[in-house]
């Protein structure tokens, strides 16, 4: 699995995809079977809370669970008070 799968897997950019790759290779040096590592990392992103115990599991699930939120898709609505303010002061 490479980057471009963790992101297709919800798994944010930084720590969280550093921990996702540590796990994918621990996985498989304890014999993990490759064919499950897709649903393996989709059940850790669905539930982090749920592997806190998994010694195999844990770091990445605390790193999915202190990962900051996700960028806006919009800017946030605000309300603006005053008239014919300068442009440059409300931006």
């Amino acid at each position: 699995m490479n980057t471009k799968d963790f992101l297709r897997l919800g798994v944010p950019l930084g720590e969280a995809t550093r921990r996702a790759t540590d796990f994918v290779a621990k996985f498989i040096l304890s014999g993990g079977d490759k064919s499950r590592l897709h649903e393996e990392v989709k059940a850790i992103v669905a539930n982090p809370s749920a592997f806190l115990v998994d010694d195999l599991r844990k770091e990445f699930a605390k790193a999915l669970l202190n990962a900051p939120p996700p960028p806006r898709a919009e800017p946030v609505k605000y309300h603006q008070w005053g008239e014919g303010l300068d442009h440059e002061a409300v931006m």
